[in-house]
């Protein structure tokens, strides 16, 4: 395995550099990692040069938007398989990218849980093995790199990631596994129900999706930001645990 490890960044040195410690604080390094980073404060280049590494290759206003940027760090891999990391996204310790390598299979997806918190609140996203296949997050998603990559839809920005995993699950075989990989915090924006995000699932006709785009609102507006994420994530499916693991 070769692995292409991509993160996606703008403007948050912060995170950035968590997500960047955590991969190079790694047992075992990845074969590269892809930063795509939209700097408009010019406060990229420091970093650049301080977390240089022969497998680590930055790409800096390259990209026009989220799913263009994951798109740009798709195509510029070089690797067998490709995964998602994220700025702020941290994996879960020294020893994650040795277990996707242990666990790899030729042509086949790796599906791991994640664990999301808040507030000193952590959920495991998912337990259930089956509920995790259906709705990966795409933190715990290792996906063999196709002959012909299948792009994020950059149109859609909603749900264009769980597009992507699903026409990658529609290719290839996946396992599953209970340990999880990576853990990130919610930052709330991407994760509040707005006006703009009924509306998109309206435009799509995804009728479920919009009545409970709707239930989100409402809980939102009726209650505060750490009681929304409880209420949310329950809804959801994903277990609360008692810490990081």
């Amino acid at each position: 395995m070769k692995l292409s490890i991509i993160t996606i960044g703008k403007d948050n040195l912060t995170d950035l550099v968590r997500t960047i410690n955590s991969i190079d604080n790694q047992s075992l390094k990845p074969y590269e990692h892809i930063i795509v980073y939209a700097d408009t404060k010019n406060e990229i280049l420091r970093i650049k040069e301080a977390k240089k590494e022969k497998y680590r290759h930055f790409y800096i206003n390259e990209d026009c938007g989220l799913y263009n940027a994951m798109n740009l760090g798709q195509n510029k891999s070089t690797g067998t398989n490709i995964y998602f990391l994220n700025a702020g996204d941290t994996l879960i310790d020294i020893n994650a990218i040795e277990i996707i390598h242990k666990m790899d299979k030729p042509n086949t997806i790796q599906i791991y849980p994640v664990i999301q918190h808040f507030n000193n609140n952590f959920f495991l996203r998912y337990k259930d093995k089956k509920r995790l296949k259906k709705f990966s997050p795409h933190q715990g998603f290792v996906a063999p790199i196709s002959e012909q990559l299948i792009h994020f839809n950059e149109i859609n920005e909603i749900s264009a990631d769980a597009q992507w995993m699903r026409k990658y699950k529609s290719i290839y075989p996946s396992n599953v596994f209970e340990t999880p990989i990576c853990q990130f915090e919610l930052s709330g924006i991407s994760n509040i129900p707005t006006f703009n995000s009924i509306k998109k699932r309206l435009e799509q006709r995804r009728f479920k999706k919009l009545i409970l785009e709707i239930i989100k609102w409402i809980i939102f507006k009726t209650t505060d930001l750490t009681n929304y994420y409880k209420i949310i994530l329950r809804l959801n499916g994903q277990t609360k645990i008692n810490n990081e693991l």
